[in-house]
């Protein structure tokens, strides 16, 4: 599959709502304001002088009728803090964000009998916590400082991201495929930063990092959008303003393990590939594909190649011997009248292992298709991450295919 099933994968819908909300809080609060992602107390903490907002969220598509007891556990965790942080108000105001197909637009206000029943609940899984906090726990305060709210829809959350952005001063033709996703994708990508300072954000600061992007982000996170259509579409003609230039020198690091069908289909990519943009005398810069990969792996694909008529030039004067001037030198061609016969070599290939030397040759475009940033010098150089596992997807945005389905 080229893309994560929207119907099936319930996992990753839930943390794009908590990504949904956590855009929602950066865009309604002033620019000095913090926002901590995945913070100490919950999935979103909104800091401002005087109190900290911290928001759970919850996802339960599927579902068609709530009932509390699917919310027993993050009511429990919430409680947990507030006994832990003193059993009184500590600055906090407790959030529980929770979207339900059928409870869209209706209120709950939690009474004392509610949080009795919680706390008595005979859930194997949450009876010890709320056993600890049965007859202890500041009740009235607690829910003073507490509020249950039925979010909307992922759809109608985005409508509203949008419209947010466009009165926060953001072009109409750019929020809805550059923007708005490439705003989820920080989100997402901040999530797994280790430590709080990290995955903590000033506002102010994130808009006008939203300000300055010029391509959308392609991974999993934008590609799981509703408008992954058009997102893919967009990022394709972005990728197409250089790819139409003639001379320009290209790498490509591509991961084995995070592309599918990498071995079946690396050597058809790369003959492909030569036959669109490596064909012509004014295509006079080789390009070079870094495979991350067994040495074994390398190898196989190296023969591959050979009986591909893909001319590759290795690097290597003796079976461990790598020659890196020879590797990086021109190849020689010969022409009649104005036409090329042959090419010493088409293509370079080079294992991962040896990827530092990239930094000492650089390229004008660096394409990497894997989860992995290699730790790679991008000054001056046009980097380009694109986290698509599938070669049809990957031919689509690079422009050596017409659909990617």
């Amino acid at each position: 599959m080229i893309f994560i099933s929207r119907t099936a994968d319930y996992t990753i819908q839930g943390f794009l709502y908590q990504f949904h909300k956590t855009l929602l809080e950066i865009q309604s609060k002033p620019s000095e304001a913090f926002v901590s992602i995945e913070g100490i107390i919950e999935d979103v903490e909104v800091i401002t002088a005087d109190r900290t907002e911290a928001i759970q969220c919850k996802y339960h598509e599927s579902i068609e009728k709530f009932t509390l007891s699917q919310v027993y556990k993050p009511i429990i965790q919430m409680m947990e803090h507030w006994y832990n942080s003193g059993n009184k108000d500590n600055g906090v105001n407790y959030i529980l964000y929770a979207y339900f197909p059928h409870m869209v637009g209706k209120e709950i206000n939690l009474t004392t009998e509610n949080i009795e029943e919680i706390l008595s609940t005979k859930n194997e899984k949450l009876s010890i916590k709320a056993a600890n906090l049965n007859g202890k726990v500041n009740i009235k305060e607690f829910l003073e400082n507490f509020k249950f709210e039925f979010g909307h829809s992922m759809e109608d959350l985005k409508k509203v991201i949008i419209t947010n952005f466009l009165d926060l001063g953001f072009k109409e033709e750019y929020v809805d495929n550059l923007i708005y996703p490439n705003a989820v994708n920080f989100i997402a990508e901040t999530s797994t930063l280790h430590s709080e300072k990290e995955r903590t954000i000033n506002i102010g600061e994130f808009l006008k990092y939203l300000q300055k992007i010029k391509n959308t982000a392609l991974s999993k996170w934008t590609l799981s959008l509703r408008n992954f259509r058009s997102i893919i579409q967009t990022r394709k003609k972005q990728l197409n303003v250089n790819l139409q230039q003639n001379s320009r020198l290209r790498y490509f690091i591509i991961k084995e393990e995070f592309i599918e069908d990498f071995d079946q289909n690396i050597v058809t990519f790369i003959k492909e590939y030569l036959d669109k943009y490596h064909f012509k005398i004014v295509h006079d810069r080789t390009p070079l594909f870094c495979l991350d990969c067994s040495d074994q792996k390398f190898n196989e694909i190296l023969v591959r190649l050979r009986q591909k008529n893909v001319k590759a030039n290795h690097g290597l004067v003796a079976s461990d011997c790598f020659d890196e001037s020879y590797f990086f030198g021109d190849p020689i061609i010969n022409y009649k009248k104005s036409q090329i016969i042959s090419r010493e070599f088409e293509i370079r290939m080079l294992h991962i292992k040896r990827h530092e030397i990239l930094n000492r040759y650089k390229a004008d475009d660096l394409f990497i298709l894997s989860d992995n940033d290699y730790l790679l010098d991008s000054t001056d150089v046009n980097y380009e991450k694109i986290e698509l596992r599938d070669f049809n997807a990957i031919k689509f945005v690079l422009g050596m295919r017409d659909s990617f389905e």
